[in-house]
């Protein structure tokens, strides 16, 4: 699998589904069906369903929970999400590349708990030299907020490029439209969200990292 290689999706429902991609794109969307096909990252339009994973009923009072994860030995790369105002809840999309120089990090687990409580700020690193490569949310209608889980995984032997860390500002305003993508050659290793009370939207910052063998 090249460095090139990419994949897109968009979350909406909890469904399971069987099966490694390779060398295929796809996208995910609401009330989607699945399809398979060759066609590149940037031109594809092509369709899949969430996935639900272990611990997500956990999060009480919550309504349409996702778990997404990349397929083995890919990693996030990109990351959307359009606010509904009228549900007052964001719908996510998602990008994932092989890791930058040759890593293959298939050493993964997810966090305990949820990272964050309702309407409260979301500080998250995965531990050193874990890159993220999935995400689990649940939503709550009466509380307008997200609870989140991450999933990190790593290659052994390879290590973050501590001069190569960048977090960013926060990349979205309330209600706005988010678009992350992480710089060529680094990876994704932690996420800043801060919660608004007026909008019942969050905000989002990003830290990425270089990421290379020893």
């Amino acid at each position: 699998m090249t460095a090139n290689t990419q994949y897109k999706f968009v979350i909406a429902l909890a469904i399971n589904v069987s099966g490694t991609p390779t060398k295929s794109s796809f996208h995910q969307t609401a009330m989607g069906k699945k399809f398979f096909g060759p066609l590149p990252f940037l031109l594809s339009t092509l369709l899949a369903v969430a996935l639900l994973g272990d611990g997500v009923d956990s999060c009480i009072d919550s309504d349409a929970p996702f778990n997404f994860t990349c397929p083995i030995g890919l990693v996030l790369n990109q990351l959307n999400s359009v606010h509904n105002k009228q549900r007052n809840e964001r719908t996510w999309s998602f990008g994932c590349a092989a890791a930058p120089n040759e890593a293959n990090p298939t050493d993964c687990h997810w966090t305990m708990d949820y990272v964050n409580k309702w309407h409260e700020d979301l500080m998250f690193k995965c531990v050193p030299n874990y890159v993220i490569a999935g995400f689990v949310s649940c939503f709550s209608n009466d509380k307008a907020d997200k609870r989140f889980k991450f999933k990190c995984c790593s290659h052994s032997g390879y290590t973050y490029t501590l001069c190569d860390e960048e977090t960013t500002d926060y990349i979205n305003e309330s209600g706005a439209t988010l678009d992350c993508i992480v710089p060529s050659g680094k990876v994704l290793t932690g996420l800043i969200s801060m919660y608004d009370t007026d909008t019942k939207d969050r905000r989002w910052s990003f830290t990425f990292h270089g990421y290379s063998p020893n």
